[in-house]
């Protein structure tokens, strides 16, 4: 648990860099699609485990 906080952690303090770094070059649109990105990936990753631990 406490390895899934630390990335947590990591995630949150690294995001918004590359966020305002893409911003910079490419602007706001392609940097909110990063955010999109990101709770596309959680989701399916959740769903993913969920359904691991229904087959298990």
């Amino acid at each position: 648990m406490s390895l899934l906080l630390g990335i947590a952690a990591l995630g949150v303090i690294i995001t918004p860099q590359i966020v305002g770094i893409v911003a910079d070059a490419m602007g706001m649109i392609p940097a909110i699609m990063i955010l999109v990105v990101n709770v596309i990936c959680m989701v399916g990753l959740a769903v993913l485990n969920s359904v691991r631990k229904e087959v298990k």
